[in-house]
């Protein structure tokens, strides 16, 4: 089998996927190094802490990072990139070998689930230019923060959601999907739909009272929610999918519309596509939460911008 040969980081969450990732991991590991050979392998030990690595590692001339974990992880390293982009302006390549809990990001780019069918000919995988988007938001010390996201921000009942799904426990053992449909379930019979003043670019600036607005730059979240069906993470723009409130019971009848990516058509969904986006709530006193790549890192107002062409993904 040929070897890729450059100099590569493997950065592992063992907590991704419920704590499966820590199981999975032996027999990953084995087989990359039979493609990569010699690599260092890193384990996070807590939040935060994969950003630090991919940015040391960068630092040091790393120009591949494996990543072996969820979305939350991918982000972290998204934002260690970013953060120590190489001086000599050389190529960073990012490869991602699934194990978390719902595994959107990698939905977009047909990576199979199972790490040893990812890893099976992964030096035939050919490395391919993605756009990441930035936001900055208030944090939940009301500070200003920026941070990238290589799949998608959202806000709203997502936000509310995500922070169930953070705090889930035994649902994980039942796989991504239906911990994200048990949350949601829950985070709708409480959500009280906010107005929004929505900006995209120069072109529209409106009033929305809504449950969910994803800005999106790939196409799937909640657990395998296709919510933007047409995004491309290459074309240089962000994809706005605003969901206005129903009824619970109309939004558990077109529940399956939004997981098939065939909900752009209901009367209740808008949609833009844009370079940036700004939201600011429309009454200063309330605000949303904010849902970063399955991340609940604060809410809004929050600024969306896309960075054409930020990093090399291994599909």
């Amino acid at each position: 089998m040929a070897a890729i040969d450059h100099n590569t980081v493997a950065i592992v969450n063992p907590a991704a996927g419920g704590g499966k990732a820590q199981d999975l991991w032996p027999a990953a590991e084995a087989a990359l190094r039979s493609v990569y050979g010699k690599f260092d392998t890193f384990v996070t030990e807590r939040p935060g802490q994969a950003e630090e690595i991919a940015c040391d590692a960068l630092t040091d001339g790393a120009r591949e990072i494996l990543v072996f974990g969820g979305d939350g992880s991918i982000s972290e390293v998204v934002n260690g990139v970013q953060v120590a982009a190489p001086p000599d302006g050389a190529e960073t390549i990012l490869t991602v070998i699934p194990s978390g809990t719902g595994g959107d990001f990698r939905k977009t780019f047909n990576i199979p689930p199972k790490p040893e069918d990812f890893i099976a000919g992964i030096e035939n995988r050919t490395p391919r230019k993605i756009d990441l988007g930035k936001i900055t938001f208030v944090d939940w010390d009301g500070q200003e923060q920026v941070r990238y996201f290589a799949n998608i921000a959202s806000f709203g009942l997502s936000g509310e959601v995500d922070k169930a799904v953070n705090a889930a426990t035994w649902p994980k053992r039942l796989g991504g999907r239906f911990t994200y449909a048990w949350c949601t379930l829950a985070a709708m019979n409480t959500y009280d739909p906010l107005k929004v003043r929505l900006f995209v670019d120069d072109a529209v600036d409106t009033l929305v009272r809504f449950n969910t607005v994803a800005v999106c730059n790939g196409q799937f979240f909640g657990g395998g929610m296709h919510v933007a069906p047409i995004a491309d993470p290459s074309d240089g723009l962000l994809d706005v999918i605003a969901i206005e409130p129903q009824s619970t019971l109309s939004g558990l009848r077109n529940a399956p519309k939004l997981y098939k990516g065939a909900h752009l058509d209901e009367p209740n969904v808008r949609t833009w596509k844009g370079k940036k986006v700004s939201a600011v709530p429309a009454d200063p006193s309330q605000s949303a939460l904010l849902d970063i790549d399955g991340e609940p890192l604060g809410r809004l107002p929050a600024t969306f911008e896309i960075i054409p062409s930020a990093v090399s993904l291994r599909v």
